[in-house]
Parts: structure tokens; C-alpha cells; sequence
């Protein structure tokens, strides 16, 4: 089961980003190549000290479906 974000920080506004909530493993949709990616970005939306903290929003995975399509 995964979990989607859309990122909302400058850098990477509107990034979808999904994680596997088994073993937190994250991908990030390639708008290019309308595929999904290996990334480790999500620490930096999760940490308290970090800039981009809660910089996202939180998607169920039919609207993250629509949003890539």
C-alpha cells in the first residue's frame, strides 16, 4: 500500500512522490518519461528542522492517478 504527496516547496513544487508503507521506499513520477522513479526525498518533508517541513499534501491515490495521467 502506498501512500501519495504532492510536494509544495519551491524546488520541487508539484513533485508526486509515493511510499510504500512496508518499507518506506520512495518513487517520484517522471512527467517525461510517464514513469515512476527511485528517490529519497521525503526526510526532508518529514524533519521537523528542515525547511521544507510539511511542505506537501497528502493524496489519496485516485486523485495522485488523475494528477499523472
Amino acid at each position: 500500500m502506498y501512500t501519495y504527496y504532492k510536494l509544495t516547496s519551491s524546488d520541487y513544487n508539484g513533485m508526486i512522490v509515493r511510499v510504500n508503507n512496508e518499507n518506506h521506499h520512495e518513487d517520484y513520477f517522471d512527467m517525461r518519461e510517464k514513469a515512476w522513479k527511485p528517490i529519497g526525498i521525503m526526510i526532508r518533508y518529514f524533519f521537523p528542522d528542515s525547511e521544507t517541513f510539511e511542505m506537501y499534501e497528502e493524496l489519496s491515490e485516485k486523485k495522485a492517478m488523475k494528477m499523472i495521467k
